[in-house]
């Protein structure tokens, strides 16, 4: 019986030691965290971090390239960045960045706007349209595209001079004159104002 028991002893040495081998090997690669996917979910959430850093860096360099050329207003400069590729809600958290920053101001657009539209010759009506197609609030338009009676004569006759240099003669150049105010985006009023009533 030793003798059978020392053979039997000596034939199972070599699987002993390679369980022994087999468990050791899968107790090495746990402190890897492979096991539970931990380490990978880590690797995934820091490359996704850094990817999102690099779109928003992207976004905003195109950002701060179209404000350099002009002002924009805070919705003008979501659409424009993405038509140039950018996601809608990176371009609304870049240009809230710059907005924060003092970099984009719809304040600073509605005052720039309106002195050259102005000096265009564009009356109320065309100024308040043009303004809420970008995307200005009501209380801005209200602020910057109002002003008195007087002063909208005077930029009527202005647009006037620049276009036609004399007054209406008849009735069809009256009318012609009016026509042109009118497309300028000055009421009636103001039209009457400037061309006065004798050929209408």
């Amino acid at each position: 019986m030793r003798a059978c028991n020392e053979g039997r002893f000596h034939v199972m040495t070599p699987t002993l030691r390679l369980l022994k081998h087999k468990a050791l090997s899968r107790g090495s690669e746990a402190p890897t965290g492979q096991a539970d996917g931990s380490s990978g979910e880590q690797f995934e959430s820091h490359r996704g971090e850094d990817f999102l850093r690099s779109a928003l860096t992207d976004v905003r360099r195109q950002a701060l390239q179209l404000l350099a050329q002009r002002e924009f207003t805070f919705s003008e400069l979501i659409d424009r960045l993405e038509t140039k590729g950018a996601s809608r809600l990176d371009s609304q958290r870049v240009a809230q960045q710059l907005q924060e920053e003092g970099l984009q101001s719809d304040e600073r657009f509605a005052e720039v706007f309106t002195r050259s539209r102005l000096e265009k010759g564009h009356g109320p009506m065309l100024l308040r349209a043009e303004m809420r197609a970008r995307g200005l609030s009501d209380q801005l338009i209200d602020d910057y595209a109002t002003h008195p009676h007087s002063d909208w004569v005077r930029i009527a006759s202005r647009a006037l001079q620049k276009r036609f240099h004399d007054e209406p003669a008849n009735r069809d150049e009256w009318a012609k004159q009016a026509r042109y105010l009118a497309r300028r985006g000055f009421s009636a009023d103001l039209i009457y104002a400037v061309l006065g009533q004798q050929h209408g």
